[in-house]
This record gives C-alpha cells, structure tokens and sequence, in this order.
C-alpha cells in the first residue's frame, strides 16, 4: 500500500464525494492508504502542502496561478468538473438578464473576493457590464441565504445565486431567471508540487483513480448520495439542506456538471485564467496551460480505466 495525504475544501461538489471516498475506503481497490482532511481555506491547504504534510490538495483554483508566478511550482492534473451554474434571483420585473442590470445593485457576496464570487464577476463583466460605471456591486457578509434575504427586503435588486438557493428564491416568490452554465474550473481540480509528481507517477496515477470511483458512485448510487448529501450538507452547514426537494435539486445539478473523464476543457482554463487576473493581476505574466500536467489522466483514458468504470 501506498500511503498519501490529502486536503480537500468545503464545497458542496466536493463533500458528498469525499464522504463517499472515506465511507468506503475506495483508494484501498487502487493499492493507496489516504489521509483525507478538509481545509476551510486555500492558503491554509496550500500552506500544508509546501510544508511537506500533504501531498495533494482537492480544490484550489485560483491561489495556485498566483504562487506559481512567484515561483512555486505548483501543478494541476486532473479536473472533475468544468462548468459553474448559478440562476440570476431578482424581485424587480423589468430585469430579465445581467444586460438589464445597468443602473441597478448586485451583490457578488462578502467584500473579500472567493473563486466563487470571482466567477460571478467575471460572468456579469462577459454579459458587458462595467462593474465600477454600470451597477452598484453591494458587499453582503455571509452565506447565500444572507445575499437571498437582501433580495427579498429588496436591499438590492439581485444576485447570482447557485444551487439550491434558486430553489429557495423561488418558494420565497422570487424571479429566477435561468443562465448558461458558465465555462470554469472548480469543485475537485487536483493540485501537487511540480517535483513531487515526477517522482510520483503511480501515486498520481491512483490519486485519480480514487476520485474517479468516487465520482462513479456519487453519480451512479443516488441513493446513497442523497443519505451522505442530507448528513454532510444539513442545514447546519452553508447549503442548508433541510428537505428532499433541496438535495434532489443541488444532486441533479451536481451531477450534470461533473464530468466522467477528470480533463479540463480549454474554455474553463480561459475563464478561471480572467477570474484569476481580477484579484491577482501579476498572473498577466503566465500561461494558463503551464498549470496543467494532463499525461497521468491521458494514460488512464488510454488504458481504458475511465471508460472501465461506467461500463461496470
């Protein structure tokens, strides 16, 4: 056995998984005994990770560019998921779409800037609006449900909200307005040392084949998902999740965003490269395709191992 230790990051595509990873101890059919511990933010994850006590990290996106500009040879090689939804939640009748917000007020959530909120930036910037001329952008500290009440007390006209708070807008008589699915890197991107990976091939290797069974099983065993769903995201956590109806909606969403095969596609990597320049301009300097070492998961396609799984 092999032994390794990971830290993955609280979010509701990646719980449900990791949870089901641990319940079952998946990474033992790929010859791994794995540590599996969860980092609130990527700095400490990342900081754990130059500091030698893990060797992975599950879901950092964003930090990593910047580090890497300053010399940090940080790496990613798999990609779950490749797609962010979030539903446009109004109370006014006349907005219709993010080009009907001029002159209005949004909120992208807390002052200090997340992936996910860099991701709605970047979404509303694409739908053409200046965001320091065209709309007042309203800080709102807290979860979705905070941003959610400040449509409803009608403290801003609207935000984008994902699943499954679009679920509750529209139980509170809210307008939600369906959006495409926005091209982004998120939920279970994996993350090591450039070095490490060299010399650690096969471990890699089965790193990604341990979260490609438990994305498998998430996706093919809703049953299962939605009793992990239910005790991992309950309503004491930021999602909230106090019904069936919340965790068929935020599985069903989930599992249409998550791909079988972990690669990126070229116009995620584009759009979490922009989100990135937001908050860290000095990642100008890089390119985005330097992140990414793809051969691991290209030798497990080539041996069949992704198409294996589904077929089984």
């Amino acid at each position: 056995m092999l032994k390794t230790k990971l830290a993955y990051r609280p979010s509701g595509y990646q719980l449900p998984v990791i949870s089901i990873i641990q319940e079952h101890k998946l990474y033992q059919q790929f010859g791994l005994e794995a540590e599996l511990s969860l980092a609130q933010t990527s700095e400490i994850a990342e900081d754990l990770l130059l500091r030698g006590e893990i060797q992975f990290i599950i879901g950092n996106h964003i930090v990593p560019m910047s580090d890497r500009v300053k010399g940090v040879p940080l790496i990613y090689m798999a990609q779950a998921t490749n797609w962010s939804l979030d539903r446009l939640v109004t109370w006014q009748p006349g907005i219709n779409s993010l080009k009907d917000m001029k002159g209005k007020r949004i909120t992208f959530g807390p002052a200090r800037d997340s992936h996910p909120s860099l991701t709605k930036r970047l979404c509303a910037m694409q739908a053409g609006l200046d965001l320091a001329k065209d709309v007042e952008v309203v800080p709102i500290e807290g979860n979705d449900m905070a941003e959610l009440q400040a449509i409803y007390d009608r403290k801003i006209d609207a935000a984008l909200l994902s699943s499954p708070f679009d679920l509750r807008a529209r139980r509170m008589g809210l307008r939600v307005l369906e959006t495409p699915a926005v091209p982004m890197v998120c939920g279970m991107t994996v993350c090591t040392m450039s070095p490490f990976a060299k010399e650690n091939g096969d471990l890699v290797k089965r790193v990604v084949q341990t979260l490609s069974a438990g994305i498998h099983r998430f996706r093919t065993d809703k049953k299962e998902a939605f009793s992990v769903m239910k005790a991992r995201l309950g309503k004491s956590t930021r999602l909230q999740l106090d019904d069936d109806e919340l965790i068929e909606h935020l599985y069903n969403d989930s599992v249409e965003l998550m791909d079988k095969k972990l690669y990126p596609t070229t116009q995620a990597i584009q759009n979490v490269y922009q989100a990135a320049l937001i908050l860290h301009p000095e990642v100008k300097s890089l390119n985005p395709l330097s992140m990414w070492d793809l051969h691991y998961t290209r030798e497990l396609d080539e041996e069949g191992f992704f198409d294996k799984l589904y077929r089984a």
